[in-house]
């Protein structure tokens, strides 16, 4: 939260604002600083073989056969709220995980 003030304290758009409205900077800055503190070390502890990955980094090559589409829809996750299964099928090491 200290380095957060000192970056206002540097920055002169700041000086425009209330100290109501500095605060709550500070403390949303705070607050955004702990929940990604957190969830890098639910990634670390969780041992995961590609932490970085994202669905954005997706190669759909046309021998792929992936339907981007498909792949976005079920990236939003909403089949677990609507109580879907789903299998995975393909050969081995075809990164099915």
């Amino acid at each position: 939260m200290a380095e957060a003030y000192r970056e206002q304290m540097g920055n002169s758009d700041m000086t425009a604002l209330s100290f109501d409205e500095r605060f709550g900077i500070l403390v949303d800055s705070e607050w955004s600083r702990r929940k990604s503190n957190h969830l890098s070390k639910l990634i670390r502890r969780a041992g995961l073989h590609f932490p970085g990955a994202a669905i954005e980094d997706v190669e759909y090559h046309a021998d792929r056969k992936l339907d981007q589409s498909q792949i976005l829809q079920l990236a939003a996750c909403n089949y677990i709220a609507e109580k879907h299964n789903m299998i995975l099928l393909g050969a081995s090491g075809a990164g099915k995980t």
